[in-house]
């Protein structure tokens, strides 16, 4: 059985329909994906639920509202999912 956060990200994917979603390690609450030549950010918040609120933005976007410099200078690794 899934997670249930993981669920609910399960059953985003199918409305998006990116060509691949990816996670950065010390980016906690956001997947990155690509559709279409384009990088997007799927953010989320959680709860006793799990994953709520969940949104996507264009990247430029998110990163430059959404992000500090703290959050971006230390990318460690990056999983493709």
């Amino acid at each position: 059985m899934l997670n249930i956060s993981y669920s609910q990200l399960a059953d985003e994917i199918p409305k998006i329909e990116p060509d691949f979603m990816f996670s950065i390690y010390n980016l906690p609450m956001v997947y990155w994906y690509v559709k279409n030549e384009k990088l997007y950010a799927l953010s989320y918040q959680k709860d006793e639920n799990g994953m709520v609120n969940l949104k996507s933005y264009e990247a430029t976007y998110y990163i430059k509202n959404y992000l500090s410099y703290k959050d971006i200078i230390y990318f460690k690794k990056v999983i493709v999912y």
